[in-house]
């Protein structure tokens, strides 16, 4: 992420965050510091800084979800995309007006809304704190957006600056194809953190006839967009670290948001310190019933990083199936970061089941690594499994310094789609057993997590 996005705190604090970075967690063998207490200064409208209450929005008949058919068909530049995400939030405004729901020709236009998270977009697009007016050139387009929305709806917009990268559609396929690989033919799926919900549109067909999907997402522009772009799932305008869950979901997907800041909202995670990433998977996680699938495109601070009690509290109850490391440049054409992630797959344990899957409980530093450069743990799963690794280990000018930071080079001349598939298919086979039940009954039992 580069210096000057803009950076606001989120879930814990409505104040801005110090110091945060987004893209990897803490990788160096150096201790990580502990995070202070976020600063008390109100930043965003009263109304969001309570929690929000759920919106269900039921099946409803025949009504289908949008499909995508091949990519999003973005604009070449950033301003055009800008062009393009205002123009989706006007005509989500209008269809809301109208009470009515979006033809197919409007959702094709509202999958066209990518958010603000690139830096090109969330520093122009939005006034600085302390600044009165927007970016040379981009003085229509931000007064455009800010006086479409509402105060409460802007400040969501500026607050997802931090996260809102959507993820590129050939590592959501290969999600996807990973899990069928596993054996997921339907079910009850969850996706924490929908965004406006690609991994639903990109749902192999046959797994969405077999279906019932529940989206949580807490920006309120982001949820109206994926409830006319899915009107048969349940979209919930809700805070996840708030969020009540049934406990009894067969598959968790997703790409949480990537961010060093502690959550402190739900107190029933709250001893064990969690970054806002690992809580997603987590709590994710804890929702599945035994049995059930999670698959997560995350920072690679969740298996890189040296405290290793994140991944103890997944492992108690989960089984690493297998990851893969995707190299810089992956997010670049469509949400203009260079962040490297990895893609986790897991599956939950019966109650009293002896742990397996894949050993991923300590880090290491790699061999090879420049003697130059700062010291970088990685996660032994990578030494163990190189063929999961879609490029080269290297430092970084970062956050720390030049050669302080840690990235995951692409090997030249790799085609990242064809190496995705060959990662997928060294995924364990046909592990998954479907749950048989009615995916239209009552309203589930809420779900209680472990103290």
């Amino acid at each position: 992420m580069t210096a000057t996005q803009l950076s606001l705190c989120l879930f814990d604090t409505t104040s801005l965050a110090s110091g945060l970075t987004l893209d990897a967690g803490p990788t160096s063998i150096r201790p990580a510091t502990e995070e202070a207490e976020p600063p008390t200064t109100p930043l965003l409208p009263e109304a969001l800084t309570q929690p929000l209450a759920p919106r269900r929005v039921e099946r409803r008949g025949s009504t289908s979800n949008f499909r995508l058919a091949g990519d999003r068909p973005l604009a070449k530049s950033w301003r055009g995309r800008a062009e393009n995400n205002i123009a989706a939030i006007r005509l989500m405004k209008q269809i809301a007006g109208e009470g009515r729901e979006a033809t197919a020709e409007e959702q094709a236009a509202l999958i066209r809304f990518i958010g603000f998270g690139a830096s090109e977009l969330a520093t122009t697009c939005f006034r600085r704190p302390g600044e009165d007016g927007f970016k040379a050139g981009w003085e229509t387009l931000g007064a455009e957006l800010q006086g479409l929305v509402t105060e409460a709806e802007y400040a969501g917009l500026a607050r997802t600056t931090q996260y809102a990268h959507y993820t590129p559609e050939s590592i959501v396929r290969a999600v996807w194809a990973g899990l069928e690989r596993l054996g997921f033919t339907g079910g009850r799926i969850l996706e924490p953190g929908v965004g406006t919900g690609l991994f639903i549109a990109l749902m192999p067909e046959a797994v969405q006839n077999g279906s019932a999907v529940t989206g949580i997402e807490f920006d309120a522009i982001s949820a109206g967009m994926s409830r006319l772009l899915y009107p048969a799932a349940s979209i919930r305008h809700e805070d996840f670290t708030r969020a009540r869950l049934s406990g009894r979901y067969d598959l968790a997907v997703g790409n949480p948001p990537y961010s060093d800041r502690v959550v402190r909202a739900d107190p029933a995670y709250r001893a064990l310190g969690l970054r806002l990433h690992d809580f997603f998977i987590a709590k994710a996680i804890d929702s599945l019933r035994p049995g059930g699938l999670a698959a997560f495109v995350t920072s690679t601070g969740t298996m890189d990083k040296v405290d290793p009690s994140a991944r103890a509290y997944i492992a108690a109850s989960a089984d690493l199936l297998g990851a893969i490391r995707v190299p810089e440049g992956s997010f670049r054409a469509t949400a203009g970061t260079e962040v490297v992630v990895d893609v986790l797959f897991f599956q939950k344990r019966d109650d009293g089941a002896a742990s397996g899957g894949a050993a991923w409980d300590s880090t290491m530093v790699p061999a090879g690594w420049p003697a130059d450069a700062a010291p970088m743990a990685i996660n032994r799963y990578w030494i163990e499994h190189p063929e999961m690794l879609l490029g080269e280990h290297a430092p970084r000018h970062g956050f720390h310094g030049p050669g302080q930071d840690y990235t995951c080079k692409p090997r030249p001349g790799t085609d990242l789609a064809a190496a995705l598939a060959v990662a997928v298919q060294r995924l364990p086979e046909a592990l998954y057993t479907a749950h048989s039940r009615d995916l239209d009954e009552g309203e589930e039992p809420e779900f209680e997590a472990p103290s």
